[in-house]
């Protein structure tokens, strides 16, 4: 029977295979059914505490390869997922979920297999190793946990009990991935289970859903990304009010709005769309692209091209300004379920899918990825954003400026959760407030 490396990303990513590591029987010192190794995860610094925070941005140097690598990897992933889903739905996609689990996935291949990862996910001027040790200083630098937000990233490797697996794999996944290690028989219901309550657990609830498992199937990779954070400058709710937004294919729904005016503030001018953002207390920000009238928004992210000039800091088509900007932003809260194997195999990512993959830094087995997919949830509301994935992210002048922006949501309209280094933690679009 032929075994399958399933990678199903939700944000959570889960990638499946399936080995064991060897034979060996590990003690397990808690009540966490079929747990082999338990990821320890960074301390929680306050969100205030910036002697401490310089000290782990100093420690945990991110290079600008890797940043322009996952960048690149969002703006083609993202063009290719806008593209092939349906255009009057709601969605939200997390770059970064997808992108840390194909890391740990990657870093189980080897020959060809391991070439078309590193091109698929722009990472051909770093070696393998290069990639896990920047995986993990990024997983330590973003990582938050303290009264105000959260910013949880979360792997776990399931592996069938049957098959053998390499110890350096499982060992590199826990030091460089933070990735506890479960060993389960995947012809069982209770796995499922397992799998699905990891993923409530490590999204706070937010991402309550049944993980598919076949009974051939070697082994999933699983990543999360939970997102919280408060608005740097809440929403006053007294200003909440009802009014129209106007949907892509031509209704119309009445949905509440949040309202807020700034004096002063940055906001960018680009060809057909105006942007700007709101930031996080913890460094993160969210930023809204609301096209003009007349552009459909599916223009703006047509192309990986377009995506790079509308996300990008540096771009000759953009006008900055400062001035005033009245938001008009409607509270929503919604759901994406994304299929990411073609959108992958469409990036140059093929071999993995193939029964001769080369996954033999993971087992001798044969093994090869038989499904990519993610699931993802976002909310805002007057006090701050909630966003989670299991694959499956200005101020003031002395006199009156003269610009001014209206950031007034009532159609459809791109957003994107990005954080301190620029790395898009999610970004979807809204066609309808209220589905």
């Amino acid at each position: 029977m032929k075994k399958y490396l399933s990678i199903l990303l939700c944000v959570f990513l889960s990638v499946n295979l399936t080995s064991c590591i060897g034979n060996q029987k590990t003690s397990i010192n808690n009540n966490e059914k079929g747990l082999v190794a338990k990821a320890l995860y960074p301390n929680s610094v306050a969100f205030d505490d910036f002697d401490a925070n310089k000290k782990i941005r100093a420690d945990n140097e991110v290079s600008m390869d890797y940043i322009e690598a996952i960048q690149d990897f969002t703006y083609h992933s993202t063009s290719s997922i806008f593209h092939t889903n349906n255009h009057h739905e709601n969605m939200v996609y997390s770059p970064l979920s997808l992108y840390m689990a194909l890391a740990l996935s990657a870093s189980g291949s080897r020959g060809q297999t391991q070439t078309e990862f590193l091109s698929a996910m722009y990472i051909d001027k770093l070696s393998i190793q290069e990639l896990q040790r920047e995986s993990g200083n990024l997983h330590r630098l973003l990582y938050t946990d303290n009264t105000i937000g959260k910013l949880w990233l979360a792997n776990a490797l399931w592996l069938d009990q049957d098959i053998v697996f390499k110890e350096d794999y499982i060992n590199n996944a826990l030091e460089h991935y933070y990735a506890s290690t479960y060993s389960v028989d995947f012809s069982e219901e209770e796995t499922s289970k397992l799998m699905s309550d990891w993923v409530f657990e490590n999204t706070r609830g937010t991402l309550n859903v049944t993980l598919p498992i076949k009974s051939n199937q070697l082994m999933s990779i699983i990543n999360t990304l939970y997102f919280y954070d408060e608005w740097q400058s809440k929403f006053d709710e007294d200003k909440t009010k009802e009014d129209v937004f106007y949907c892509l294919d031509g209704t119309e729904v009445t949905c509440d709005f949040m309202n807020k005016t700034y004096a002063s503030h940055r906001f960018i001018e680009g060809d057909g769309y105006t942007s700007a953002s709101l930031n996080f207390k913890n460094s993160a920000s969210m930023t809204f692209y609301l096209p003009d009238h007349g552009i459909d928004i599916y223009d703006l992210v047509s192309t990986k091209d377009k995506i790079a000039s509308l996300l990008s800091i540096d771009s000759s088509s953009k006008v900055v300004k400062n001035g005033e900007v009245i938001f008009q932003v409607p509270t929503f809260s919604f759901g994406s379920t994304l299929p990411l194997k073609e959108t992958l195999i469409s990036m140059g990512l093929e071999k993995a899918f193939e029964s001769d993959a080369d996954f033999s830094n993971i087992t001798d087995d044969m093994a090869f990825i038989s499904d990519v997919l993610q699931s993802t949830h976002i909310a805002i509301n007057e006090k701050g954003c909630e966003a989670s994935a299991y694959t499956q992210i200005d101020y003031c002048g002395s006199a009156l400026p003269k610009d001014k922006a209206e950031m007034i949501l009532d159609r459809p309209f791109l957003f994107t959760i990005t954080s301190q280094m620029g790395v898009v933690l999610f970004i979807g679009i809204v066609n309808n407030p209220l589905l």
